[in-house]
């Protein structure tokens, strides 16, 4: 899957919680201070979930950072690997 399809279809998710603030493309969203409260953070991440099928165990662990760069290039890559 397409890094940039994955990007522009995680700003479209995560304007639901950050409105009308969009993150920077290589901003922590859980960095210190905390981009986005817990409880929307957590809902963000459940969105990716659904949205790209993808199993949150399959990505959290293995991102870098919690940017959208970071989880849009880990759900490309997951999958690439399939």
């Amino acid at each position: 899957m397409n890094k940039e399809f994955v990007f522009e279809r995680l700003k479209q998710l995560i304007i639901v919680y950050t409105y009308p603030t969009l993150p920077e493309r290589n901003s922590d969203i859980m960095g210190n201070p905390c981009f986005m409260p817990a409880h929307d953070a957590a809902a963000f991440f459940i969105d990716i979930e659904k949205e790209f099928s993808i199993d949150l165990n399959e990505l959290l662990p293995f991102l870098k950072t919690f940017s959208m760069d970071d989880i849009a290039e880990r759900v490309s890559n997951y999958y690439d690997k399939k």
